[in-house]
């Protein structure tokens, strides 16, 4: 990401891709038999529901901070552009949302079983909740404080960014374990 960005066009950006994220799913998961969706492609590693499980998990873990944030920092005067936390601009900190990187997972947002039947609708209505966020922080000042893990100081704009990160992230693997059931089913029963 530029170090700096107009708070408009990175707002644009987020709400493009969860956009894309919320069609995605409309389109290419939704319809998916139970099979496809429960099928792991290895031991220990998440089928589809899984996945978006896991997504839905976190989102309610880290709602909370944003809510607080985008309160506090409502109607706060700010200069029209977004810069990225010191820590969101370091290579490790978009690492974390690379598909070749491999984070232990917490076990509050590790799922535990392979079939969510609503899944997908609890995403989808968790998307339509960040684009209200989005929304709401046209009148927000982006570099307000939040609290990642309670711990780990980053802005609001890197806050609300890593949502679309791990959707992302996940979603990919998603896709990588519905390849896998593919391949093994030769395609049949999707």
């Amino acid at each position: 990401m530029a170090m700096t960005i107009t708070k408009q066009d990175f707002l644009n950006d987020l709400r493009a891709r969860n956009d894309k994220t919320r069609q995605l799913v409309q389109t290419d998961f939704m319809p998916l038999s139970q099979a496809a969706r429960s099928s792991q492609p290895e031991p220990n590693e998440w089928c589809v529901d899984q996945c978006f499980q896991h997504l839905a998990l976190a989102f309610e873990m880290f709602l909370p901070e944003a809510i607080k944030t985008l309160k506090k920092a409502k109607g706060v005067e700010s200069d029209g552009v977004f810069k990225p936390s010191w820590l969101a601009r370091r290579n490790f900190y978009r690492q974390l949302y690379s598909p070749s990187m491999k984070v232990k997972t917490r076990p509050a947002v590790t799922p535990s079983e392979y079939y969510y039947p609503d899944v997908f609708d609890q995403f989808l209505a968790q998307k339509e909740q960040l684009s209200v966020l989005l929304d709401d922080a046209v009148n927000t000042d982006l570099q307000a404080r939040c609290w990642f893990y309670n711990v780990i100081p980053v802005n609001l704009g890197d806050y609300l960014e890593q949502f679309v990160m791990h959707d992302e992230l996940h979603i990919d693997q998603a896709q990588r374990a519905l390849a896998a059931y593919r391949q093994s089913a030769n395609g049949i029963g999707v």
